[in-house]
């Protein structure tokens, strides 16, 4: 059966049986050592049992001596000799007797060894009063006839030291050539522990290690494999952390190569989109320049070289100011900073020079925007020598509708005026008609040219603007007296929710009752009879809004911006039905903006509408 083990186990399995092994080795070891030991402390206590009792022999030889020494020199210190050598008996009795307290058999022996020893020391002690009290000869005589029974009890307790000392052999048995040979097999049992310990952690080592290695071994070849982009080792089998971080790394290495495969498809798609910015860039009707921020060109498109009558390399490294030099102008930063003054909506004509020399009227914006590289200049250029050739024709027309139809036109209009009043004669009811109609269209003619006249000079700049302090309440009052006439006609009521009324503005009054009239009338001609139509004023911080509110068919979302166009009308049959040219509201924009303002329309279709315009508020002086 195959284990599936991971690093710790592993590890633990190669720390555990060596340690396993070596508690084992010392468990047994601390047995032997204790048996041993044992074996010392009973040898020791043997040798103390054979000690002891051999003094018991010893301690009667050295009295008897003693007593004998005295007897014959009568000195003092033999007898004090012989007390001393008798008190150590009961000491040596109860060393004896303390040692083989635990063997009944040997405190038996010892108590029969202390009786014939207490017989021996009552022996002793009367001969020894024999030689202090009586004279020496008679002691002597008594020692000599009590030698014998002195020597029996001598004899009985080195009998009893023998008997002792023979049982304690035989629980001994000391065999000096065992116990060596217990010690030899100790020494071997060490050695062989130590030997078996060591090739036990070493085979499992090399076991355990030989698997690591090899497996480390397909890492470091899938990391390999995986710079050089060749197919990686199939996954290790197992558990353990080596298998988890190889499937990692192949997850790794398929994540990395789908983030390959989506940077090349990125790159490529960069790629074909570059090109198609590029294809527009190249395509565009207008000059595109890339310049540093000191003006030095660093890229063109061909419609920028095909505006300056040059090649690429002809451009490239030129200052842009090279083409807008004049008088005034000597370095790119004048010509940014002096066009920041000029320009409206980022935008100003300069007349540029071409590289033969020629000038023409360009259209230049300059833009900033950062890159790779640092900052960088875009120019945008665009030669608009034909846009002046039109603006030249189109006042050329101008010029023309005013002095050549303006006037045959008020002419005509004087003559159909006069025909339809009947000064010139009495006419039928059929001419009567017609020349009603051809007054009316005469005098929408005349309107419609007025319109075009005024809105070319608005957009021009040339019609002029009188500003001075106009108070809104007289704007409003103005136009509602304009229009009045006209709503009674169409049964529709004017209401006033002038709030702001008594706000001054420095503006063109005439310019601003012209807006509100034609909001107005609008309004009126667009309002189902019975309605009314509301004129409101809002002051806000530095803006006042007019409104004037309807309550017709409402404008759809997709003409809300184009209403303010030329020509434009919510529906074409408009013109025919409600008249206008379609002009009003392009001419109101114009007045507007001439202010510095907006105007917009808030309107749902069917529940009518909500003109506005705002100019800046402003106290007259």
């Amino acid at each position: 059966m195959h284990l599936r083990l991971n690093l710790p186990q592993k590890g633990l399995i190669l720390v555990c049986v060596p340690l396993v092994f070596e508690l084992v080795f010392v468990g047994v070891l601390t047995i032997l050592l204790q048996q041993a030991e044992v074996e010392i402390k009973r040898e020791a206590r043997a040798m103390m049992v054979l000690s002891t009792a051999n003094q018991f022999v010893t301690i009667f030889h050295e009295a008897a001596s003693k007593l004998v020494e005295y007897g014959l020199s009568r000195s003092e210190t033999s007898l004090r000799q012989y007390e001393e050598i008798v008190s150590q008996y009961p000491i040596r009795c109860a060393s004896l007797r303390e040692i083989v307290k635990d063997s009944p058999s040997e405190v038996k022996m010892v108590d029969e060894m202390e009786k014939t020893c207490d017989e021996g020391v009552e022996l002793l002690n009367i001969n020894k009063e024999q030689l202090v009290t009586g004279g020496r000869l008679e002691a002597l005589r008594r020692f000599r006839l009590d030698r014998t029974q002195v020597k029996d009890l001598i004899d009985r307790i080195v009998f009893q030291t023998k008997r002792l000392a023979q049982t304690e052999n035989q629980g001994l048995k000391i065999n000096p050539s065992g116990q060596a040979e217990a010690r030899l097999r100790v020494q071997q049992f060490i050695y062989l522990g130590v030997a078996v310990n060591i090739v036990l952690a070493l085979s499992l080592a090399l076991f355990f290690m030989q698997n690591v290695v090899k497996r480390l071994g397909t890492l470091t070849d899938n990391t390999t494999r995986l710079g050089r982009g060749a197919a990686l080792n199939p996954p290790l089998s197992g558990d353990d952390e080596i298998a988890n971080l190889d499937g990692v790394f192949h997850e790794m290495a398929a994540a990395l190569m789908e983030a390959a495969a989506k940077e090349r498809a990125m790159t490529e798609s960069a790629r074909a989109s570059e090109a198609r910015v590029q294809s527009i860039i190249d395509g565009m009707p207008v000059g595109l320049v890339i310049t540093s921020t000191e003006g030095i060109i660093e890229s063109a498109n061909p419609r920028m070289l095909q505006i300056f009558g040059s090649t690429a390399d002809e451009l490239s490294g030129k200052n842009l100011v090279e083409f807008f030099r004049s008088a005034e102008i000597g370095t790119f930063s004048v010509l940014a900073d002096k066009h920041k003054e000029r320009a409206v909506g980022g935008t100003a004509e300069w007349q540029a020079k071409r590289l033969d020399g020629a000038t023409f009227p360009a259209e230049l914006q300059l833009n900033d925007f950062t890159t790779q590289d640092g900052q960088r200049i875009l120019a945008i250029i665009e030669d608009v020598s034909a846009r002046h050739e039109v603006e030249k024709l189109k006042k050329e027309f101008v010029a023309m509708v005013s002095h050549e139809l303006r006037t045959p036109l008020t002419s005509i209009r004087g003559s159909l005026g006069l025909l339809a009043a009947g000064r010139l004669g009495e006419l039928s009811e059929k001419a009567q008609r017609a020349v009603t109609i051809a007054e009316r269209n005469t005098v929408r003619l005349s309107s419609l040219i007025n319109d075009i006249l005024d809105l070319e000079k608005l957009e021009s700049g040339k019609m002029e603007m009188h500003f001075e302090p106009v108070t809104v309440s007289t704007v409003i009052e103005r136009s509602l007296d304009s229009v009045r006439a006209f709503a009674d006609s169409n049964e529709v009521a004017l209401q006033v929710e002038a709030n702001g009324s008594t706000v001054s503005l420095n503006a063109d009054g005439d310019r601003l009752v012209q807006v509100v009239v034609n909001l107005l009338s609008n309004a009126v001609k667009f309002s189902p009879k019975g309605s009314a139509v509301t004129v409101a004023v809002d002051e806000t911080p530095g803006w006042v809004t007019f409104k004037v509110i309807d309550r017709g068919r409402g404008i759809p979302a997709t003409h809300k911006d184009l209403i303010f166009e030329r020509f434009q009308q919510v529906e074409q049959s408009d013109s025919k039905k409600k008249g206008g040219s379609g002009l009003g509201l392009a001419i109101c924009k114009a007045i507007i903006e001439q202010h510095g303002g907006r105007i917009g329309v808030d309107s749902e279709e069917g529940k009518g509408s909500q003109f506005w315009f705002r100019v800046p508020a402003q106290l007259a002086s």
